[in-house]
């Protein structure tokens, strides 16, 4: 690892970028729920559409002001060129366009699994000693 290597992985990577993203609980918390926990690898618009909505209802409540946009905004966002956490396309027997995971982001949610799974090891070693 050199600082050049790594200052260049900081600016492009989306894994990082999503990691260091100010909506990163948002994202994570959401994509693991609706892709990974659920065992889907695309989710049509409607249903992402839907789904994007009530969780930012569900937050308002408990977190008024963090999640200001809409869902069309956050999909559009996450799927831009810029962020690239999404992928967006048109299957061919569907008008409605679908919705899977980037390869970046499936290493994020898999870094941030990893680093929770670690704590737990941790801690639970710790207890042995007692």
């Amino acid at each position: 690892m050199d600082l050049d290597d790594l200052h260049l992985n900081f600016d492009s990577s989306a894994a990082i970028k999503l990691i260091r993203s100010q909506n990163a609980p948002l994202l994570l918390s959401f994509f693991h729920h609706q892709f990974k926990r659920l065992h889907r690898v695309t989710m049509p618009h409607s249903d992402l559409t839907e789904k994007l909505g009530d969780y930012l209802e569900a937050l308002a409540e408990s977190h008024p002001g963090y999640y200001p946009g809409d869902a069309q905004y956050y999909l559009r966002t996450w799927c831009d060129e810029s962020h690239r956490f999404l992928r967006k396309y048109y299957d061919a027997d569907r008008e409605d366009p679908v919705y899977e995971l980037t390869p970046d982001t499936e290493r994020a949610l898999r870094w941030v699994e990893e680093l929770q799974k670690g704590e737990f090891i941790g801690t639970e070693s710790r207890f042995l000693r007692i």
